[in-house]
């Protein structure tokens, strides 16, 4: 049995369509995986990661004034963890997120036959501040 992967990056998507039913037509391909993205993804999600940040401070100040008190300074901060079970190892996915992966990767032999009209993306942080 001989296995051969192959990786595809098109930057134009207009050929999309013509190679997509090329590659299903032939004998033997199988496990293909498509992936849209843009090619601006990290300067946006900087700038998300920024508002997310100002976001959290902004909610951390307000919870904090209902409780006569000021932040004072960032004690953890995280994008991997959602501090299940009271401040998770930093930096670790929760085991229903490494689940919920797997699922996915899984699933992901699915080829998409369509181009998608939007692209989501989003950053979540999670913050931790001392208060004075």
């Amino acid at each position: 049995m001989r296995v051969t992967v192959a990786k595809l990056k098109l930057t134009d998507l207009s050929y999309y369509s013509e190679i997509m039913n090329d590659l299903v037509s032939i004998d033997n391909v199988s496990g293909m995986h498509t992936q849209f993205d843009v090619s601006s993804r990290k300067k946006i999600e900087s700038k998300l990661i920024q508002t997310a940040s100002k976001n959290a401070q902004d909610k951390a100040a307000k919870m904090a004034h209902g409780l006569n008190s000021k932040i004072h300074s960032v004690y953890a901060i995280s994008q991997a963890s959602n501090f299940d079970g009271f401040f998770a190892t930093f930096g670790a996915s929760s085991y229903s997120e490494r689940v919920m992966h797997a699922r996915a990767r899984r699933i992901a032999g699915n080829v998409a036959m369509f181009i998608p009209e939007s692209i989501n993306i989003s950053q979540n942080i999670n913050v931790v501040f001392r208060l004075k």
